[in-house]
């Protein structure tokens, strides 16, 4: 028998009234490693989010989360041949841990399976860069985004507005501090 899918913890409602909200990250921005065994040049940031209140005030909401990952540009050569990879880097908010808005950039293709009724819907999104929205399928739909975001703070500054969020303290690189290697 086949499961069927689980209805999204959120509605396509809710999730617009959190994004709407003002909010910003209660930590400035630090890198990290990314605990993940099988690909482990991922760096990532993660805060949760501070909102305003109707009382004038601001709560922490443990539930609100901005995350953002970054694996560099690195060139491997297996044999005979040079594999090249490109920088990939998105961000993300998130409620829980569903991504209920993210920008992308990375090369892997999407065919939206969710997002009945909406214009890409079915269909293969091209480009590197593409967002995320939450639909009433939940996560899983994206379209393509026209700008050319090369740079992960591009990404970001692009990010933040769709998002309403500020990040504390600004934008910092995660390659800030190192040494990239040189393509020759």
């Amino acid at each position: 028998m086949k499961n069927k899918k689980a209805k999204p913890v959120l509605s396509v409602d809710e999730a617009q009234a959190l994004i709407a909200m003002e909010k910003s990250t209660v930590r400035p921005m630090e890198w990290v490693a990314k605990k993940q065994v099988s690909n482990p040049q991922w760096v990532q940031y993660v805060s949760a989010c501070r909102i305003a209140t109707a009382d004038g005030g601001s709560e922490i909401r443990e539930d609100l989360f901005f995350l953002t990952q970054f694996r560099a540009r690195k060139i491997e050569i297996v044999g005979g041949a040079t594999i090249e990879y490109e920088e990939q880097y998105n961000a993300a908010f998130m409620v829980g841990g569903e991504r209920i808005l993210a920008v992308d950039a990375d090369s892997t293709p999407h065919t939206n399976k969710v997002g009945r009724g909406l214009p890409w819907y079915k269909k293969r999104v091209p480009g590197r860069y593409h967002l995320h929205i939450w639909t009433e399928d939940g996560y899983g739909y994206t379209e393509p985004i026209f700008q050319e975001l090369d740079d992960i703070e591009l990404a970001i500054s692009h990010f933040l507005p769709l998002a309403n969020l500020n990040l504390l303290g600004g934008f910092v690189h995660p390659l800030k501090g190192s040494q990239m290697d040189l393509l020759l």
